[in-house]
């Protein structure tokens, strides 16, 4: 059985951001494990490739909720990366920290040490933030880009109607007045996607301690009288067991995380008898606490050209795609998204309850490929699936990301949020993983700890 000091289990934002720190000592042997494969298209590496990879199945999970009687019955489409890079590598760009606020609920909800000024200090050691000027700000591995300069002047009108109805309007939502309309900043580099495989992954596959393994499934977690020992993971050659010297760190998604430890026997007794699972730990709330955004789409006929205007003809997709090939430049070097901002749907609200978009282009966000005028549709976000609490009662691992009532395992994705963050959530998924990267840094030198729900 091959050994490693520490297993991560999958490539998306948060496994890269682990896989990179956890390896910069160049001793610690670090596997990482993705189902997916390679992140090397087109449409995954163009920006507005977004639209392209959304129901592409060769990178993408491509689930379908059951019907949902909240929301009239409707079964919603979640697109989830199956790809290096995870979901951050079919996204659409967007990065937003979160408010303030949604850190301060965290530690409110028993997340000891997850408030706004511990997590701010994480997002300024890992970005580096580039000005409309090319200045930069910090240097981090994470390139955060405001191309404001860049974008469709139809967005102009956007902003006019902000002034017209009072909204404020802010520089930056990642900056010290986070709340108005503003112009998103996006995850590109040199008119490319910066993802976190380009970020921090792949500076970390330099190093000889650190083995990645594409198209493998983690069929489980393996367990031993409480502490995680490896994984079982099928590949196309065959079924295959990896041991960890340290640590099991899950990072697969808000979807598989919490299947992939249930199958390990960790999650509702019930459930896992009835599955005809060995419990190894009861706890209800693995798989439970989901939370995702849930957005409304509104089409609507433009008096003048817009995007689809300029790539709506053959010609005019020629023309943009030299113009992109040659300069890495708008339109394709640019979101789909590229205004928007938080707001307040009523005055009576102590903070922003609401996040806008305007695009200058339309494509379909409908399984169907069928545009309605007025589409509810879910950004595809989901967290909180195993979340950070005090105790079992309420969550699945503890303020350090241990899973509670084992060793030597832990989640550290969106799956460990204690809610959801008011904006897109790769940005506070990648700021999770490097603080969980911090945590397990301070605890390599020292053996293993039962973690026992309080």
């Amino acid at each position: 059985m091959t050994e490693f000091d520490y297993i991560i289990v999958g490539a998306g934002s948060a496994g890269c951001v682990l896989a990179d720190r956890l390896s910069r000592d160049g001793t610690s042997s670090v596997l990482v494990v993705e189902a997916g494969g390679s992140d090397h298209n087109f449409w995954i590496q163009t920006p507005i490739g977004y639209g392209r990879t959304f129901f592409d199945p060769r990178v993408n999970w491509m689930y379908e909720t059951e019907i949902d009687p909240q929301t009239g019955t409707r079964s919603s489409y979640w697109p989830r990366g199956k790809v290096i890079g995870g979901s951050g590598s079919i996204n659409a760009l967007v990065y937003c920290r979160g408010l303030p606020d949604d850190f301060a609920d965290w530690e409110a909800q028993g997340a000891t040490g997850w408030g706004w000024d511990k997590v701010r200090a994480q997002y300024e050691a890992l970005e580096t933030r580039i000005g409309v000027d090319g200045s930069k700000i910090g240097n981090g591995p994470m390139h955060v880009n405001n191309v404001r300069r860049e974008i469709h002047h139809s967005n102009r009108h956007y902003f006019a109607m902000a002034k017209e109805m009072g909204l404020p309007i802010t520089d930056d939502c990642n900056g010290p007045y986070p709340e108005g309309v503003t112009h998103y900043r996006i995850t590109t580099k040199g008119g490319r996607r910066w993802s976190c495989a380009d970020a921090f992954l792949r500076p970390a596959l330099k190093r000889r301690n650190v083995t990645l393994v594409t198209g493998a499934m983690v069929e489980r977690v393996t367990m031993l009288g409480g502490r995680a020992t490896g994984i079982s993971v099928l590949l196309k050659s065959g079924r295959q067991a990896f041991a960890a010297r340290k640590e099991v760190i899950l990072a697969a998604g808000a979807v598989n995380l919490p299947k992939l430890l249930q199958l390990s026997g960790i999650g509702p007794g019930k459930l896992l008898h009835e599955l005809g699972i060995e419990i190894v730990r009861n706890n209800d709330n693995v798989g439970g606490n989901l939370q995702d955004h849930l957005g409304v789409n509104y089409y609507y006929k433009a008096t003048e050209p817009t995007l689809n205007s300029m790539l709506s003809p053959w010609w005019g997709k020629l023309l943009q795609g030299m113009r992109y090939i040659l300069t890495r430049r708008r339109p394709l070097g640019l979101s789909v998204n590229r205004c928007g901002g938080f707001v307040r749907s009523s005055t009576g609200l102590a903070r922003p309850d609401q996040q806008l978009y305007r695009n200058p282009v339309i494509y379909t966000t409908s399984p169907t490929y069928k545009r309605e005028i007025i589409n509810p549709d879910p950004f595809a976000g989901p967290v909180s699936t195993c979340r950070m609490g005090q105790s079992d009662a309420t969550a699945v691992v503890g303020s350090d990301l241990k899973v509670f009532g084992t060793q030597g395992l832990r989640v550290a994705d969106a799956s460990a949020f204690p809610s959801i963050t008011s904006g897109n959530t790769n940005a506070p998924t990648i700021t999770l993983a490097h603080r969980a990267a911090s945590l397990i840094l301070q605890d390599r030198s020292s053996g293993p700890v039962l973690v026992q729900s309080r």
